[in-house]
C-alpha cells in the first residue's frame, strides 16, 4: 500500500511540474503580450488599434512615462524606465514616426530634446498606465489568497528557475 502512495505522489509531483512549466511557457511564448494587446484595444479608439498591436512592451512604458511626465528629456526616460540611451532612442524614433511623440525644444536650452505625446499618445499611455494600475491591483489580490510560507515557497522557486534560466 505504501508503495501506491508513493506512485501516486510522484505522479501528483510530475503533473505539478508539468502545469507550472506549460504555464511559464505560455508566460514566455507571448501570452501576457496577447493580453495586454486585449486589454489596450477595450481602451483605446478602435482607429488606434492596429498602431496598439505594433508596440512593444517597451514603447509602451515610453508612452506611459512621456504621458505622465511631459518634457521628459532621454535621461529622465533612462532614469525612470531603466533602460539604456540606445532603447530610448530607439524607441523614440519609433514612436515620433508613428505621430505618437513629438520632440521639441526648450527656448531657453535649444541643446536639450524634450518629449510630449500627441493626443494619440496621450489616449495609448492613459489606457497602458491603467492597464498596469489593474494588473498590480489583481497580483495583490492573488497574493491574499496565500500564507506567508506559501509566498516564501514560491519566491524562493522562482529565484532559483531565475538562476538556472540566466
Amino acid at each position: 500500500m505504501n508503495g501506491g502512495f508513493t506512485t501516486m505522489a510522484i505522479k501528483d509531483r510530475n503533473m505539478r511540474a508539468r502545469s507550472i512549466e506549460d504555464t511559464l511557457g505560455r508566460l514566455r511564448g507571448g501570452d501576457i503580450s496577447d493580453f495586454a494587446d486585449r486589454e489596450l484595444k477595450t481602451r483605446v479608439p478602435e482607429k488606434l488599434h492596429k498602431t496598439v498591436r505594433c508596440l512593444a512592451p517597451s514603447a509602451l512604458m515610453f508612452l506611459d512615462v512621456v504621458t505622465a511626465k511631459p518634457g521628459a528629456t532621454p535621461n529622465d526616460l533612462i532614469e525612470i524606465m531603466g533602460v539604456s540611451k540606445g532603447a530610448v532612442s530607439q524607441n523614440a524614433r519609433r514612436l515620433i514616426g508613428l505621430g505618437l511623440v513629438v520632440p521639441y525644444k526648450q527656448d531657453g536650452n535649444m541643446k536639450a530634446v524634450h518629449y510630449k505625446a500627441s493626443d494619440d499618445g496621450q489616449i495609448i499611455g492613459r489606457a497602458h498606465r491603467k492597464m498596469r494600475h489593474e494588473v498590480r491591483d489583481r497580483e495583490r489580490a492573488l497574493f491574499d489568497e496565500y500564507s506567508e510560507d506559501e509566498i516564501t515557497l514560491i519566491d524562493n522557486f522562482l529565484q532559483k528557475l531565475f538562476t538556472v534560466l540566466s
